[in-house]
């Protein structure tokens, strides 16, 4: 139950603004708009996307810490959240950035 909400929060919201986004644009401007504004937009999604990732991160994690948890503890909950999080931005969002320069600022803000 908890991996079917996780998807649906996480993995269905995450594209709604730019889906919305391009609705409004359907809407109010006609096909060949939508036509323009494709890319834009979604590029625009999966940069909020990144963000609200990153943002996340030093929210729930702060700076990562060397050391030995317990695997129930706190902090071990709080990283293995983030991790997932990040692995989802990765698979999601960077399938198609891998190996540029996009990738490694992406790195170096976590």
């Amino acid at each position: 139950v908890i991996g079917l909400l996780w998807h649906f929060i996480v993995c269905e919201f995450a594209f709604l603004p730019g889906y919305y986004g391009l609705w409004y644009i359907v809407d109010t401007y006609g096909v060949q708009a939508l036509c323009l504004a494709f890319i834009p937009v979604m590029a625009l999604d999966a940069l909020l996307t990144v963000a609200i990732i990153i943002a996340l991160k030093w929210i729930i994690l702060g700076r990562r810490r060397e050391g030995s948890y317990p695997i129930f503890g706190q902090y071990y909950w709080r990283w293995w959240f983030v991790s997932r999080l990040e692995k989802w931005v990765q698979d999601a969002v960077f399938t198609r950035v891998a190996d540029t320069m996009i990738m490694n600022v992406f790195l170096r803000a976590l």
